[in-house]
């Protein structure tokens, strides 16, 4: 789950943040593996605050907080990894920063891209979209499942589809060899259940890896 507060309240520009706790407890309920917060914008101490509840939240569960290209906050927060955008500093610069279990992950949007971040030190995931139109990036160039199995194919790296990620969605992502999706819509729909979505695309993914089986 990507997160992305100003979808979740009116309240624009709020330090009002308990919206997005409530929704990180619930993701951590639901059994979201990963919680990538992504909230720009906000001072450093608000974004240190929800960052280590985030943490405190996940503890006793396989949930992971891993923290958007601020890799400061991500250490002093105790965050479980950060994940960096194309333009964020060269792995190798995170490496020495990190400890040995914090989680790094890249978003890449071609081949020549993930390529690069393969070869570039380690990282532990790599992001791979836009796959579909979505409305939190409207107009921008989709790689769709052909660009996502071409990315999937030319590294050893684990790799999640982002962009307009649905459970409907979820098997011919799956058949693509990608591990996982990334998304914020579909698990905060109003009418969507989180621990309904999160089990849909569990079991579409089952079903996939057996299909290939």
């Amino acid at each position: 789950m990507v997160t992305d507060r100003r979808r979740l309240s009116s309240k624009v520009g709020s330090d009002d943040l308990s919206v997005l706790e409530d929704l990180v407890a619930e993701a951590v309920k639901a059994g979201v593996d990963l919680v990538q917060i992504r909230e720009s914008g906000l001072p450093d101490r608000l974004l240190a605050e929800i960052v280590s509840r985030a943490v405190t939240a996940t503890q006793g569960s396989g949930t992971k907080i891993v923290v958007n290209e601020r890799v400061d906050i991500a250490v002093t927060a105790g965050a479980h990894g950060v994940h960096l955008k194309e333009a964020s500093m060269p792995t190798e610069r995170v490496m020495p920063i990190v400890s040995q279990a914090c989680l790094i992950g890249r978003s890449v949007h071609s081949v020549v891209e993930a390529e690069r971040v393969s070869g570039s030190g380690a990282v532990d995931y790599l992001m791979a979209g836009t796959v579909f139109s979505t409305r939190s990036k409207p107009g921008c160039k989709l790689i769709g499942l052909e660009g996502l199995r071409a990315i999937v194919s030319a590294v050893d790296i684990p790799v999640i589809a982002i962009g307009g990620m649905s459970v409907i969605r979820a098997r011919e992502i799956a058949e693509t060899g990608a591990v996982g999706v990334a998304a914020f819509g579909e698990f905060t729909y109003p009418s969507h259940n989180l621990s309904e979505v999160v089990d849909g695309f569990r079991q579409e993914f089952e079903r996939a890896v057996v299909k290939l089986v």
